[in-house]
């Protein structure tokens, strides 16, 4: 008699379902995930559903790759809206660029920054990561630079951790009862979970 001979079940990357594969392009940066698409027609949209979007890793050297970077994140969000009838997940938001010109990202930049963040802090976001990295001569105060974070991120119910590089937090009176209040809030749960 003969051995019987089993071949392996040969697996490839198109076969695995659709949750798997959305967790893989979780792991790599949201302009490497919008680039599957070109891998079949399955893959197209599928980075529409992924639950982190990552934009690190990137330099702006002038106005023009503000632009164009500015034109690319509001695409993908908006592909992102437009694919989920507006009620997509976002899970993690990363945002690490550097800014060679910081007058070029305060005028040109900044004000999408502001308008971003307050469209994924409405998709129950979880973690958030903002880190700028800005040039500016040594004789200029950096603080006139930096974006003033919205207030809505102080009061997201959903966001569990912020990680924050080059930003400015207003004290102003609205922001401190806020922040008493989540302060009171953290403390008690901190609190009930103990008891």
């Amino acid at each position: 008699m003969r051995p019987l001979k089993i071949s392996p079940a040969v697996v490839t990357i198109d076969s695995l379902p659709d949750e798997i594969l959305r967790r893989i392009l979780s792991l790599v940066t949201t302009k490497e995930a919008v680039a599957t698409g070109i891998l079949s027609k399955r893959w197209i949209h599928l980075w529409r559903s992924v639950s982190t979007i990552d934009f690190t890793g990137i330099r702006v050297d002038n106005i023009k790759s503000i632009c164009l970077l500015n034109e690319f994140i509001d695409s993908v969000l908006a592909s992102r809206d437009a694919a989920a009838g507006g009620s997509n997940f976002i899970n993690t938001f990363l945002f690490d660029i550097y800014y060679r010109d910081a007058d070029h990202a305060r005028y040109s930049s900044f004000p999408y920054i502001l308008k971003w963040l307050n469209l994924v802090l409405q998709h129950r976001l979880q973690h958030l990561r903002l880190r700028l990295d800005l040039r500016t001569p040594r004789w200029v105060n950096i603080d006139h630079f930096l974006p003033t974070l919205p207030i809505s991120i102080f009061t997201c119910t959903t966001l569990v951790s912020l990680d924050l590089c080059w930003f400015r937090v207003d004290l102003d009176v609205r922001f401190l009862r806020i922040y008493e209040r989540l302060i009171y809030t953290s403390i008690m749960r901190k609190f009930l979970v103990v008891l």
